[in-house]
């Protein structure tokens, strides 16, 4: 029966187009894990090892053979998976809307948003999961005493300067982006010590965020994304899908340092097909990818900025 079916269903390259152009500011994760196009959903991909950086050509008497360098790698793994969702719509919205492409829009733009959020989920999780930055190592965690939010004594400017000192040792570049929640952020604009320099040489404490764009020479990325992590027909219950977290990382799409991609086989499509039972046309939005780390010295975490 689908054989017979599949023929009417098919990608609409406008819907498409609309998807694809569809942003939501708040959902920040492909700044630390760009896009990476390939044309398979499965392959292997370089990591990078110091052992085949920094270390200097040497001199070469008149007429000696000249040394050989290899640039050092390991390999990883990627395996990109399907996200889609699908809705109906009816003859009926479309027949008594205002536009009547405005049904069909606004359904694209709703199942999106929802293919988009979990790619952000998709994202963070790799970051900051047990897999990710989360391990021994790479990250701090941050006692009741020593949280950036409620807790009593914070070194915020120094907890900076740990994980910038860790990543230029580890890659030889420092961190150029940080990323953090709105409560994270309202916590690190109330820091004495911050406070102390904004004062004096920024008008943001009280025109902006309460923040400037950067810190430490660390772009500041706000990372507001909510979900809801309530099962289907329950209480909503929302929650940062960054959580409690800041991550700083030295981002640079086209660099081997780069912390790490996202392995993108097909990009948001859409296709309909005719449902003529419920007298409607389904539209279903789905992505094809996979997030992956590749530099994990790259980045740093600092776990539990708020009291658990």
């Amino acid at each position: 029966m689908f054989s017979r079916l599949k023929q009417y269903i098919h990608n609409d390259q406008v819907l498409s187009a609309l998807s694809v152009k569809y942003t939501n500011r708040d959902y920040v994760g492909k700044m630390f894990l760009p896009e990476f196009g390939v044309n398979k959903e499965t392959g292997k991909y370089r990591i990078f090892e110091r052992a085949g950086y920094f270390k200097g050509a040497p001199k070469v008497a008149d007429g000696a053979p000249v040394p050989e360098a290899t640039n050092a790698y390991s390999e990883g793994t990627y395996s990109c998976y399907e996200r889609a969702i699908k809705d109906i719509v009816t003859d009926r919205a479309v027949q008594y809307a205002d536009a009547p492409v405005q049904p069909m829009s606004d359904t694209v733009e709703f199942l999106t948003e929802k293919v988009l959020l979990a790619q952000e989920i998709d994202i963070w999780n790799a970051i900051t999961g047990t897999s990710g930055l989360q391990q021994s190592g790479y990250y701090t965690a941050l006692t009741g005493t020593t949280a950036w939010v409620d807790g009593t004594d914070p070194d915020i400017l120094g907890d900076m300067s740990t994980a910038i000192k860790a990543i230029s040792l580890a890659v030889g570049k420092r961190p150029n982006m940080i990323a953090f929640n709105t409560e994270v952020a309202e916590a690190v604009a109330q820091d004495d010590k911050i406070i102390e320099i904004l004062k004096h040489h920024s008008m943001d404490m009280v025109t902006g965020i309460g923040l400037p764009g950067s810190i430490r020479s660390m772009k500041i990325v706000i990372a507001d994304a909510l979900y809801n992590s309530a099962d289907e027909g329950l209480t909503a219950s929302y929650a940062y899908v960054i959580s409690d977290n800041a991550v700083c990382a030295y981002v640079e799409g086209g660099s081997p340092l780069n912390l790490g991609r996202t392995f993108v086989a097909s990009q948001q499509r859409v296709d309909r097909w005719r449902d003529e039972d419920r007298k409607g046309t389904f539209v279903k939005v789905h992505k094809v990818y996979s997030p992956k780390l590749m530099v994990l010295g790259s980045g740093y975490m600092f776990t539990n900025c708020k009291n658990a």
